[in-house]
């Protein structure tokens, strides 16, 4: 029988979903951690287990990101799963919700002159990706570039918008809307995203109790801070 103290304990902690990255060539696993500047999560750990870097997919198994570009390195020992995501086998590993693990995110770019000017500011980038399960509408404004925009993201897809060039953070506020036969149907609810360089949401269905919420999920602060939670 499961007791309260446990309960609690269980509460406190949350599951990620990983793939190892393989290094190219004869390159070791500790020379691709150095060449990607990753800080090692966690540190000063006592685990035994050999540094290794891998790709974080997600934090829910029914939205798993199989082409992520997130990228972090630990000692934990991660155990295997029955899940597989584009052909690779999916590791899980079980953490404490409060921690913050330093990733790093290979987002490419496609303008280096227009996208980087340090003498007036730089642009930050803001990813948006739908994994809901539904079509809907985004709606851009503040620091966007051209101070407004407006996205029809299909599930599945994704779209990433560019700031005004800023001195040190960008402010993303979004607004979201069903689809209602290709155009903009009914307004939900919005969130704002602080943005210091790249981020990345995530819009899933969690189902809480009886009840499904459309959530808006920052990986920048995984496994995942949550700017928006709204009843379907």
């Amino acid at each position: 029988m499961t007791n309260i103290r446990q309960l609690s304990d269980d509460n406190h902690f949350t599951t990620i979903y990983l793939v190892p990255l393989t290094p190219a060539g004869s390159t070791t696993q500790e020379q691709t951690n150095d060449a990607l500047g990753l800080i090692e999560y966690p540190e000063n750990t006592t685990n035994t287990g050999p540094l290794t870097v891998y790709r974080f997919l997600g934090s829910h198994t029914e939205q798993l990101n199989c082409k992520s570009t997130i990228i972090i390195s630990t000692r934990l020992i991660p155990k295997p799963t029955d899940i597989i995501c584009d052909g690779e086998k999916v590791l899980s590993l079980q953490i404490p919700f409060k921690d913050r693990i330093p990733y790093t995110d290979l987002t490419f770019g496609d303008s280096l002159l227009d996208d980087f000017e340090v003498v007036y500011g730089s642009r930050r980038h803001l990813t948006i990706s739908n994994r809901s399960g539904l079509d809907l509408w985004f709606e851009w404004f503040r620091d966007v570039h051209t101070d407004h925009a407006e996205d029809f993201i299909q599930n599945n897809k994704h779209r990433t918008r560019k700031s005004r060039k800023v001195n040190v953070s960008a402010s993303f506020p979004v607004k979201v809307y069903k689809n209602n036969n290709g155009e903009r149907g009914k307004y939900l609810d919005s969130f704002t995203c602080e943005v210091f360089t790249h981020d990345r949401v995530e819009v899933i269905v969690a189902t809480i109790g009886n009840n499904q919420y459309l959530q808006a999920i920052s990986v920048i602060e995984l496994p995942g801070k949550i700017l928006m939670s709204v009843l379907l």
